[in-house]
């Protein structure tokens, strides 16, 4: 699928500097594998999100698909409070 699509069908509601996914390359419920891009945000457009050790717009994706993952296997919406490795 491609990744637009999320963001289109209410899987996804992040604006565009936070539209990091391209595509979904393979899920299923032990896995998901995602093909991403760091967006490009102009400094006068990043606000509180500065980057420096870590691009929170990349970060961001990360969480994204937790919310992909939900919405494929449990028809459901939810928000990410934390992930662990």
């Amino acid at each position: 699928m491609n990744g637009l699509g999320l963001y289109k069908n209410g899987t996804l509601f992040h604006g565009p500097c936070f539209q990091g996914i391209t595509q979904i390359l393979n899920i299923n419920r032990e896995q998901l594998t995602l093909q991403c891009i760091s967006p490009i945000v102009s400094e006068k457009n990043r606000g509180q999100f500065v980057i420096q050790s870590i691009n929170p717009y990349s970060a961001d994706a990360l969480f994204q698909s937790m919310l992909v993952w939900v919405r494929e296997f449990e028809n459901s919406a939810s928000l990410p409070l934390e992930f662990q490795k």
